[in-house]
């Protein structure tokens, strides 16, 4: 599949390249995928910055977890942290600890 801009250089998509994205007669695009991506690529950066930081990371809550990182939607894993001593940060206070300081 050929990606061109609107000026023939390699870039975006053109419509040639998707015929069958007619948006006239089908508009609706679902874009959780895309959420989904996104979300994974900013939770691998994140785990680079902590292991950088000489953290790390784990798939579950346990006694030895120091913080849970609550989203919108946080589920079992708040419940898990819930069940030991945990602190719970929001997206905002977590992306504050991992920031680059001004030495790094």
């Amino acid at each position: 599949m050929q990606r061109q801009d609107s000026g023939g250089k390699a870039g975006r998509p053109t419509r040639e390249a998707y015929p069958e994205m007619d948006l006239k007669t089908r508009p609706d695009i679902d874009f959780r995928d895309l959420d989904k991506h996104a979300k994974q690529e900013a939770a691998a950066e994140a785990k680079e910055r902590i292991e950088a930081l000489g953290g790390r990371t784990t798939a579950s809550v346990s006694a030895k977890t120091d913080y849970v990182v609550v989203g919108r939607a946080p589920g079992g894993k708040l419940d898990q942290a819930r069940e030991h001593p945990v602190a719970q940060l929001d997206e905002a206070r977590f992306m504050r600890m991992i920031q680059p300081s001004q030495g790094d």
